[in-house]
């Protein structure tokens, strides 16, 4: 599967212009990265939506830092490394 490491809606706020200009800003190559299927679209969702709800619950302001961490051990799909561990 092939993962944005920040989704959509996580940057989009502020000024209008800021807001577009964040949510166009997603949709690159550079934050994207290739995952296991199971994990991006069910175990990683799940915490996403977990730490988004709490925040907004609690009026916090988060910073999230994502990426992938490559071992020897990762997986080989298409002549690209599938990372087994992100940060």
């Amino acid at each position: 599967d092939r993962g944005h490491m920040v989704r959509r809606e996580n940057p989009v706020w502020g000024s209008l212009a800021v807001a577009r200009r964040a949510n166009a800003d997603t949709f690159h190559y550079t934050n994207s990265c290739p995952q296991m299927g199971v994990v991006n679209q069910q175990v990683w969702l799940g915490l996403e939506n977990y730490v988004l709800q709490n925040a907004r619950h609690d009026r916090m302001r988060i910073s999230v830092f994502t990426g992938p961490f490559f071992t020897p051990d990762d997986l080989e799909y298409r002549g690209a490394r599938v990372p087994l561990s992100f940060w």
